[in-house]
């Protein structure tokens, strides 16, 4: 923190990125107390959308010469802090810190980089040391729960098994029962009310999809009075707040494996509340607004999470998108994701057709027109004759070595994404088609290859299938081999490519 603060900058952003529940939020809170210790003024944003003028105009007309704004849940204000580094505040000095879950940070930290940044991963897993360090701390605060009937020796032991802060925090508050004992949970779940169960088959598919917050007002409207957060409520049977946290910003589980539970006993159900969600939250939803309801809209709606991290099948996802298609016809993102769910089954010709849609919407979105270029790309190595290949594969080359030679600024930044897809569909066409490709075209590569920063975590992939090509063609010519080199490390080696080798993560999120 203290050396970004030395840099040549009036404006610095400091981000810090991990789990649920690895302390990241109390970490950004100490930073702003060691911060305002050093004389700057201190701001904390818990708004619904994010207002950068207001914070330039506040900065610019105070009299204090420092600044620091505390941003929580931060990642998707990111293109929004990027702007602020663009603002005049003369020589005054403004530092934003964030928090933010570990996926949506790496999806848009481009935003960031490139200006007075850095970013820490707050890690949220203990060593063994660590573990007796924890088990002394609980122990003198009595704490110990049902790990203190273990043997004095065990206790570290059992704490490290526990793998992270949360499965701690969790075992600790329920005595570890519900890992030993399902029929208790089922019994629990059973006891509460249909909209009680609702209610928190959102909150998991909330916490899955990697939004913060269940918004307070979202609550109020759905169910008003007809659900209780009351803590002293008195009741026979197990609360519904025994499992839901409720603060000035909003919902949230208690902990992690009522939400694993809750998405695996109630899977069939998942599309339902999903759809119901979004059709709740359509009014709200507007092209570019990027407040809460855009975001709510944004995971639910993102084909990644859908089937990455809620186990959807392909029909219940494809369910999703046309259940809410009336609601949000008007809006990019909803073609985006579907035309990049039709890719992902294959249906290049109905993806094709969705992104224009949202291309029509947003023309100069860089996401859009590199999803249409990979789907040509795509499209072309799905295809099993050469001379239809040829053609598919020539039109998407063009459009992608558009937006890798782009000088734009916005393309600029996210230019390593689309070397990444590039590089990785050529070399499948290559290979599939068995075409014996020139040095100008291997050239090409390599100089885009080394476009892309040592530090990116694509381009250790990207090397090992070029430097395999070409070992296969007999053309390592072209490359550097020198000892500090990225290709040294596999000579000699047995190099195969798998399939594996030739994918790649989604893209970045939406630009």
């Amino acid at each position: 923190m203290d050396e970004l603060l030395e840099k040549d900058s009036n404006i610095y952003c400091f981000s810090i990125y991990g789990r649920y529940f690895s302390g990241k939020s109390c970490l950004l809170k100490q930073l702003g107390y060691y911060i305002k210790n050093k004389g700057y003024d201190i701001l904390e944003y818990r708004g619904r959308y994010l207002n950068t003028q207001s914070i330039i105009n506040y900065v610019n007309t105070s009299a204090n010469n420092k600044f620091a704004i505390i941003i929580d849940n931060a990642s998707f204000y990111y293109e929004e802090i990027e702007r602020i580094f663009t603002k005049n505040i003369g020589d005054k000095k403004l530092v934003i810190l964030t928090a933010s879950r570990t996926y949506y940070h790496q999806k848009r930290k481009y935003y960031l980089e490139g200006n007075c940044y850095c970013d820490y991963k707050q890690k949220d897993g203990f060593s063994r040391d660590d573990s007796i360090i924890v088990r002394d701390k609980l122990k003198a605060k009595n704490h110990l729960s049902y790990m203190a009937s273990l043997r004095e020796d065990a206790q570290p032991n059992e704490i490290y098994k526990q793998k992270s802060m949360a499965n701690l925090i969790a075992s600790l508050t329920y005595g570890n029962v519900f890992k030993r004992n399902k029929n208790k949970l089922n019994i629990t779940f059973k006891s509460f009310s249909d909209l009680e169960k609702q209610l928190l088959i959102e909150l998991a598919i909330f916490d899955t999809a990697d939004i913060e917050i269940y918004p307070r007002e979202l609550f109020t409207e759905r169910y008003g009075k007809r659900i209780s957060l009351d803590e002293d409520v008195t009741r026979n049977m197990a609360k519904i707040v025994d499992y839901v946290r409720m603060d000035e910003n909003g919902l949230s589980l208690r902990n992690a494996i009522i939400e694993k539970y809750i998405l695996i006993s109630n899977k069939k159900e998942l599309g339902d509340r999903i759809i119901d969600i979004l059709r709740y939250v359509s009014r709200y939803v507007s092209e570019r607004r990027n407040d809460i309801w855009y975001i709510i809209f944004q995971c639910l709606l993102k084909e990644d999470i859908l089937e990455n991290r809620l186990k959807l099948k392909k029909n219940d996802i494809k369910r999703i998108y046309f259940s809410v298609k009336k609601e949000y016809e008007a809006i990019s993102y909803y073609w985006l994701q579907l035309g990049l769910y039709e890719q992902k089954v294959n249906d290049f010709v109905a993806s094709y057709n969705y992104l224009e849609m949202s291309a029509s919407i947003r023309p100069n979105s860089y996401k859009i027109q590199h999803a249409l270029a990979r789907n040509y790309l795509r499209h072309a190595n799905y295809v099993m004759d050469y001379n239809e290949a040829k053609e598919l594969f020539a039109e998407g080359e063009a459009r992608m070595k558009n937006l890798i030679e782009s000088k734009e600024f916005y393309k600029e930044k996210a230019k390593p994404f689309s070397i990444n897809s590039y590089i990785l569909e050529k070399i499948r066409y290559i290979q599939k088609f068995n075409i014996d490709p020139d040095k100008k075209e291997l050239t090409y590569m390599n100089n885009a290859i080394n476009m892309v920063s040592d530090a990116d975590p694509y381009k250790e992939k990207m090397c090992y299938a070029f430097y395999v090509l070409l070992e296969e063609k007999n053309k390592l010519g072209i490359l550097d081999m020198s000892m500090d080199g990225p290709y040294v490390k596999y000579i000699g080696r047995k190099n195969e490519l798998t399939e594996s080798d030739l994918e790649y993560e989604s893209i970045v999120e939406d630009m």
